[in-house]
């Protein structure tokens, strides 16, 4: 089972076991228009769920807002869900907002984020606002 360490800045870090099946996991999707859709495995290209006996360690979160020339900007949240494509469960990422921008002036970032999803739900992304962007995750999978 993967150890987790906190260190001085606040942020986990995640040692994986090398006797158990840990495993690094990516994932993300793309949106253009306001809906909610479960991050994709990057290996698999289906919808990312915590497979049973599992959890998933959420360590950093990778957004891209591609920009839209709209007047709302764009918003996203995510969700730990027990439902794929679902704005429902719990919301782990509350309204990050860009405001409005020019597709020519893409924004891109990654950053420290920890959040434990448990067996059998998602990581759902909601776009709220029309405009275009990616988000993805990456974490470890380890033992519950």
């Amino acid at each position: 089972m993967a150890q987790i360490i906190t260190a001085k800045s606040g942020y986990p870090t995640i040692i994986l076991d090398t006797t158990t099946s840990d495993k690094i996991v990516t994932a993300g999707n793309y949106s253009n228009n306001p809906n909610t859709r479960s991050m994709h495995d990057a290996a698999t290209g289906a919808n990312y769920q915590v497979p049973a006996t599992r959890k998933l360690l959420i360590t950093s979160i990778t957004v891209t807002f591609a920009g839209e020339d709209n007047a709302s900007g764009t918003e996203l949240y995510l969700y730990n869900s027990n439902a794929a494509d679902s704005a429902t469960g719990t919301l782990i990422l509350n309204d990050m907002k860009v405001e409005p921008m020019s597709t020519n002036y893409p924004l891109h970032f990654t950053m420290p984020f920890y959040c434990e999803i448990p067996a059998g739900n998602y990581v759902n992304v909601a776009e709220v606002s029309g405009g275009r962007l990616w988000a993805g995750m990456t974490g470890v999978e380890t033992d519950a």
